[in-house]
């Protein structure tokens, strides 16, 4: 596996593995509602602003896209991380958040937030990440989402934040 830089000629691929794993991953936890109008606002165009203004990961296996991780480093916080359905429990996931944990030191930052999905709570939580408590996020049409607000504090000049988890 193969972590690197989105460009904009991976929107198509990004956003049919993105759609695949809402709708497969989440769909214990939301309705399915709830999951058509996320994915509803996923096209490959909807990733342009995190392309200009993130920094923007993916993971690749076999020239396949098998996850995606994206960083604000001025808001200090983890907005996405998806893992194709086909490659979850395969450490792609956490791969991708050591990756964004080591942008996120290099930008100085000394704690981190993410807004987990309710699936992915246990994943955040095996990594380090404390719970803050719910949370919802405001989808594009106005819809809401529940989720729980976690973070993890770091030093960061001292490689400590990683918990032992490979650099990028």
């Amino acid at each position: 596996m193969h972590i690197r830089l989105a460009a904009s000629g991976d929107r198509q691929a990004l956003a049919a593995m993105h759609v695949a794993s809402i709708r497969e991953l989440c769909a214990g936890h939301y309705e399915v509602g709830q999951i058509e109008a996320w994915t509803a606002s996923i096209t490959p165009e909807a990733y342009d602003q995190a392309l200009r203004e993130k920094i923007f990961l993916v993971a690749e296996e076999a020239g396949g896209i098998v996850g995606l991780g994206i960083l604000d480093p001025d808001a200090a916080c983890i907005d996405a991380v998806y893992v194709a359905p086909h490659a979850v429990r395969q450490g792609i996931g956490a791969r991708l958040v050591a990756c964004l944990e080591d942008q996120a030191c290099r930008a100085d930052c000394r704690c981190l937030t993410v807004y987990a999905t309710l699936n992915a709570v246990g994943f955040y939580s095996l990594l380090g990440y404390a719970l803050e408590g719910d949370a919802v996020h405001v989808l594009a049409c106005g819809r809401t989402l529940p989720c729980v607000k976690m973070s993890r504090r770091f030093n960061p000049g001292a490689g400590e934040g990683r918990g032992g988890r490979e650099p990028c």
